[in-house]
């Protein structure tokens, strides 16, 4: 029978010329291959240094070799072939790299993205994960290794009271920080548009604290251009946040950047009063594809099953006056409706806003006050399982005039909680601080 190998044919002896240059060449095997195939008789050298046939068929042999071969031929081809990938892929890109004048190296292959990272320093901080050569090229620091070690967890951060904000993930603070900051000074940050179809900004206030708004009898209360203290964020959009001070630190602010020109503007201003003034402000850009943007003009914006927000400077214990915004809340899968009760978190009164008549008296009864048109302060919770959503008063609660804090059902969807403080709060006898409300989503 013929092989692709050649005939089988019966084994020979080798000469002691031979028996010295022998590299196992079978007979008739084409281009002297030392290896057997099927019909292929196999020798192999015995203890009196003569050659002998091991068995009487080619076929007995067959099995043996043919598993070992097609083992072997496997194994080298893959080799080969990652072998041939890897040559060719480093060709091609020496190529490219040799039109660009740049010198090749085989690190160059390994890539990862760029994703955010815990530092080092701070795991509670957070970086952008890149080579060091790009880090340190971009103006940034290495604090910790990320991508299984391949790269390097690096920080961007502006300590002054200027600057633009050019990179994802970068950290603004006053120049003393954490000491603070003198009064009468003002700082100013320029949002760069770093992506074509750049969509919002977050800031996250990893520490702010600044003079605390009016809250005496005597003054306007809760303006914050009364103490002189305030930040102010300008979108390109005609949709701007709220202007806040007092202490904001744990909580969040989004802004539209439009879709051309500056994403955006922060100016702090600090008044002549003595007070105590930091910032370290967290800065995240999100693209308009990015599944953690928030919701159009949603300035703050929760996900989970359960959470907690609360009104700007709730934390101060004096509510800020000119205030209109949207808290967005994700509803999860398979949840239909929520359910909104005071935070049991505060040991302070946790729903504290003017009634309708705009004074709160300390020692009087606190009170519900629902779809009060007169009152000052309102939040509103859209559509509820009760059809009323405005509330204000010192208890929040569905039932008129309870002093038992109670809860809220929303059952619109998208969830969405809008605060709404007036100009005039009216002068009452004491600080009113706000909100701080709980919520828990409810299955379908």
């Amino acid at each position: 029978m013929t092989s692709v190998f050649g005939q089988c044919k019966k084994p020979h002896f080798l000469s002691s010329q031979q028996k010295r240059i022998t590299r196992h060449v079978w007979p008739n095997h084409p281009k002297g291959q030392s290896h057997p195939e099927k019909n292929s008789k196999v020798i192999v050298k015995v203890p009196d240094k003569s050659w002998a046939v091991k068995h009487e068929t080619c076929q007995d042999s067959f099995s043996l070799w043919s598993n070992i071969r097609a083992d072997m031929v496997s194994k080298s081809l893959l080799s080969n072939l990652v072998i041939l990938g890897l040559v060719l892929l480093i060709r091609g890109e020496d190529l490219k790299n040799q039109r660009h004048g740049k010198q090749f190296s085989l690190f160059n292959i390994i890539t990862f993205e760029q994703t955010t990272c815990n530092l080092l320093s701070d795991s509670t901080l957070q970086g952008t994960c890149l080579t060091t050569s790009e880090c340190v090229s971009q103006g940034g620091t290495v604090d910790g290794n990320c991508a299984a070690g391949f790269g390097s967890c690096c920080l961007f951060e502006i300590k002054s009271n200027t600057g633009t904000i050019t990179k994802n993930c970068t950290y603004i603070q006053n120049p003393e920080y954490p000491s603070t900051s003198p009064p009468s000074q003002e700082s100013a940050f320029t949002f760069s548009r770093i992506a074509e179809n750049l969509c919002q900004i977050r800031l996250d206030f990893e520490n702010f604290e600044s003079a605390q708004p009016p809250s005496a009898p005597t003054l306007l209360h809760g303006d914050c251009a009364t103490s002189g203290d305030f930040l102010t964020i300008t979108s390109p959009t005609q949709s701007s946040p709220p202007v806040t001070c007092g202490t904001l630190t744990g909580q969040h602010m989004y802004f539209e950047t439009g879709d051309s020109g500056t994403a955006g503007i922060a100016e702090i201003t600090y008044g002549a009063s003595p007070a105590m003034r930091t910032f370290k402000i967290k800065v995240t850009f999100y693209e308009c594809d990015n599944l953690n943007k928030a919701p159009a003009d949603c300035v703050q914006y929760i996900t989970g099953q359960n959470g907690q927000f609360e009104s700007y400077n709730f934390q101060g214990g004096q509510l800020i006056n000119n205030q209109n915004y949207v808290t967005c809340i994700r509803r999860e899968e398979g949840y239909c409706t929520i359910q909104y009760s005071e935070a049991s978190s505060t040991t302070s009164p946790a729903f504290d806003l003017y009634e309708d008549d705009g004074f709160i008296v300390p020692g009087d009864p606190r009170n519900a006050k629902i779809d009060a048109t007169t009152c000052p302060t309102v939040v509103q919770f859209g559509s509820t399982a009760t059809g009323s959503g405005s509330h204000c008063g010192g208890v929040l609660n569905t039932v008129l005039d309870s002093n038992t804090p109670g809860s809220v059902i929303g059952t619109s969807s998208p969830f969405r909680v809008t605060t709404i403080f007036g100009d005039m709060l009216g002068i009452p006898d004491g600080p009113v601080a706000g909100y701080s409300l709980q919520y828990a989503q409810i299955p379908c």
